[in-house]
């Protein structure tokens, strides 16, 4: 606790001892001194709660509408707060239309308004800080404002007047930027950190001088990063997290689009530190100072951790690809790369929930957009449904619900690639399939498998999921081949079939719903598109094999003893 926050709180203290004393009723005045008795045995703590609470001992009715007395401490402190607000504005104000008037008339010169604004900015910051014990929070107000004046004096004096060269300007800018930071981790005020962080990035931009001086560009950026991250680290202040991450990834990212950025080292070494600050940092805090915030704030913190790892390291993965120039193959070995990294960290945090699960998450994004990217359409889809059941089992082991919800997210991917992919995979050689098909009926089968490790509610769908697309890939796959029309109508009857069948031995309601309305599928099939394709014979026989097939299914699904005891599903 600081030495302001201790005289705070010992003010407070008093303040309520006097309201307290208010309250109490005044004894009377004593007329003679009350003989000397033997004293009493203290009550117990039991007796004193059985004890009822004389009428005649409560504290007199008149207590309760005795006016407060109001204690004038409390009254000077806030008629100073707002008096000083109030009056701040006013000399503004005032000061503002002064300004205005000698710069329309020409009784300031350039070179005097660069001075007085320079010191301007110092006499804010020398008040601040000699108010910085007694009058906290006006100080961190003026030290905040001197800090934005000497960055307006630097601007200023570079680009709007030209009359200070870059070689002072620079560190005008880049001290202020130093300051800002030191005392808002001195001050334990985030807002001047956050000042002297976005004033630093912003630094290069608003001196530009056109030079496209990339490496100094990278140093200067890697800097202002290792100066937020040391005290975002110290501190594990979120706002400054989240600038850090923002006006890093867009400094970098400019960086990174001039074209001669691959030409030295520093540029490389750049989203090295910005992966350290934005990533590393965050989630090896809690490791590294066992940091435990409440439960308010750990939510808080848990889902900030969550956006810097995943934000951070997509734009990592994105700086190192436009510097190295990485085809698609290489942007997803390199998303690979951080998913292993991901993975052992979030192994090595185990039992620490605001540093491993934003690590296992971002981990599993990188591993399931790595796959697409590196392996074949088919093979990553194989394997990122591989992914989205583990994720699922994981949550049976204790794993929070993100893993579940990433997990269905890589499901439903999956099924939209498989629906969509399916008409543009060109014939294979094996059996006549198309490309993947065996991969894709791998796919349909490791639905089933996370059907049985999904919660309750989502099996029904993974299980949906995989009838319906077996019916696709029936389609696919038949539908290319002579008398193919045909073919798919068989196949689709038999699938039909089969699940009303097997609904009516294990009293599945879903299962016959399901084959009910396979089967009028191809009922209507057969009336809407083979009854103009088929060839005669082939029409009739199909019909009438449908038909018969139809009669025999009505009359075993009802015939005496067929229904199971078993439950229907919901």
């Amino acid at each position: 606790m600081s030495e302001s926050d201790r005289n705070d709180l010992e003010a407070r203290v008093r303040r309520l001892e006097r309201l307290v004393e208010s309250l109490l009723p005044h004894e009377p005045p004593a007329v003679a001194e009350p003989p000397v008795t033997p004293p009493r045995p203290a009550p117990t703590a039991s007796a004193a709660q059985e004890r009822p609470v004389s009428r005649d001992t409560a504290i007199p009715a008149d207590v309760y509408h005795r006016p407060v007395a109001v204690d004038a401490t409390v009254l000077a402190e806030r008629s100073e707060q707002w008096l000083g607000r109030v009056g701040i504005g006013f000399v503004v104000l005032a000061l503002a239309f002064l300004l205005k008037l000698s710069f329309d008339r020409g009784w300031i010169t350039p070179t005097l308004r660069l001075a007085f604004g320079f010191g301007a900015g110092i006499v804010l910051l020398a008040v601040g800080l000699r108010l910085e014990t007694s009058r906290r929070r006006l100080a961190q107000t003026l030290m905040g404002g001197g800090v934005a004046v000497l960055y307006l004096v630097g601007f200023a004096g570079f680009q709007v007047y030209h009359l200070l060269p870059f070689w002072v300007s620079l560190p005008l800018m880049t001290a202020t930027t130093v300051l800002a930071i030191v005392l808002g981790d001195r001050q334990s005020v985030p807002v001047l950190s956050v000042i002297g962080v976005s004033g630093g990035f912003a630094t290069p931009f608003l001196l530009d001088t056109g030079s496209g001086n990339v490496g100094a560009l990278a140093i200067y950026a890697s800097i202002v990063l290792l100066g937020g991250g040391a005290v975002q680290l110290h501190k594990g202040w979120l706002t400054l997290l989240g600038i850090l991450v923002v006006e890093g990834a867009l400094t970098l990212a400019a960086m990174v689009s001039a074209p001669n950025a691959a030409d030295s080292l520093a540029p490389f070494a750049a989203p090295v530190i910005y992966w350290l600050v934005c990533v590393a940092s965050p989630i090896g805090r809690p490791r590294l100072l066992g940091v435990a915030p409440g439960s308010r704030d750990h939510d808080i913190a848990l889902w900030v951790n969550r956006a810097a790892a995943l934000v951070g390291t997509a734009t990592t993965v994105l700086l190192f690809t436009a510097l190295l120039g990485l085809e698609r193959t290489g942007a997803g070995t390199l998303l690979l790369a951080f998913g292993a990294i991901g993975a052992i960290a979030a192994l090595r945090l185990r039992g620490i929930r605001l540093s491993q699960w934003p690590a296992a998450e971002a981990s599993t994004l990188c591993v399931a957009v790595g796959i697409g990217l590196v392996a074949g359409t088919w093979t990553a889809m194989l394997l990122i449904m591989m992914e989205s059941a583990v994720l699922l089992f994981l949550v049976r082991r204790g794993a929070p619900a993100s893993f579940r919800y990433l997990g269905h997210a890589l499901a439903v991917g999956v099924a939209v690639l498989f629906v969509t992919g399916a008409e543009t995979a060109p014939p294979d050689a094996f059996l006549g399939l198309r490309e993947g098909a065996l991969a894709r009926l791998a796919a349909l089968a490791m639905a089933l498998v996370a059907a049985s490790w999904a919660e309750r509610e989502a099996q029904a769908y993974y299980r949906g999921a995989a009838y319906l697309g077996l019916l696709v890939w029936l389609l696919s796959e038949l539908a290319i081949k002579a008398n193919g029309a045909a073919l798919v109508s068989v196949t689709w009857s038999l699938q039909g079939a089969s699940a009303l069948l097997y609904s009516v031995k294990t009293g599945s309601r879903t299962l016959q719903i399901g084959g009910l309305a396979t089967l009028g599928l191809v009922a209507a099939k057969l009336l809407l598109f083979d009854l103009a394709q088929l060839d005669p014979v082939l029409r009739i026989v199909l019909f009438m094999g449908f038909g018969a097939a139809l009669l025999a299914l009505g009359y075993w699904v009802n015939r005496p003893g067929a229904s199971t005891s078993a439950e229907p599903e919901g």
